[in-house]
């Protein structure tokens, strides 16, 4: 199964050291480059203390960036990039944002559980 990595997801994994890519590692993994730059972007304004840690991480693994006419875009609402058909088609998302799981009806989601593991809930 692919599965698309969200900002929040990301940053969570950094945060509570949680090696996504071995636990999901039987499916394939992306991110959109909206998502790279919502990072950056959290980065800039340090506003997110494991965003830097999570950017990193990210490179490390070299995980797949989708490409989307959005990612020039200064406003970007990736939420609404990823609860869209048009790019996630065929993709499960990972996701720790709650607003974004009520718009994901018919994809499946990942989740952090007790801060340790990665579950399917959807």
């Amino acid at each position: 199964m692919k599965v698309i990595l969200d900002t929040n997801f990301l940053i969570d994994c950094a945060k509570f050291n949680i090696d996504y890519e071995d636990q999901l590692k039987q499916h394939h993994l992306f991110t959109l480059g909206a998502v790279i730059g919502e990072l950056e972007k959290l980065i800039k304004q340090k506003k997110a203390k494991h965003a830097k840690l999570a950017l990193q991480i990210l490179r490390q693994k070299q995980i797949k960036i989708i490409k989307t006419d959005e990612d020039k875009q200064v406003q970007v609402d990736v939420d609404s990039i990823l609860a869209s058909n048009q790019f996630t088609e065929g993709y499960a998302i990972a996701t720790a944002d709650k607003d974004l799981k009520k718009k994901l009806k018919n994809k499946k989601i990942f989740v952090i559980r007790q801060k340790k593991y990665i579950k399917e809930i959807k």
